[in-house]
């Protein structure tokens, strides 16, 4: 996390009217990455947690609220002092990964 808060910049971004259609979803991101290596050390937390860092470094418009904008369409509100952070959740399972894949991933599974 460290320099996200010092590089974001409050702004207000208004969307296209396409934008706006799409905005208003919440879909959910699950990622699920197979460790065919068998290695000790796959993926520590600590290196996926700072890429979504570095990630918001480049793309501050994801920290934004939606808020309503001018002429009906909305907008994305970017306030330093109230980012809009994602939550890094990381977890194990006891359903094995070949389970999932062999399922292509269902919400059920």
């Amino acid at each position: 996390m460290e320099g996200l808060f010092d590089s974001v910049e409050s702004d207000e971004v208004v969307l296209s009217a396409q934008d706006a259609m799409f905005s208003f979803a919440n879909h959910p991101l699950v990622h699920f990455f197979e460790n065919k290596e068998l290695s000790g050390r796959f993926m520590p937390s600590n290196i996926l947690q700072a890429s979504l860092y570095t990630a918001l470094k480049e793309f501050p418009l994801l920290l934004g609220h939606i808020r309503d904008g001018p002429g009906g369409l909305a907008k994305v509100a970017i306030d330093k002092h109230d980012l809009n952070m994602p939550e890094f959740v990381e977890s194990e399972s006891s359903i094995h990964y070949q389970s999932l894949k062999d399922g292509q991933f269902e919400w059920s599974t």
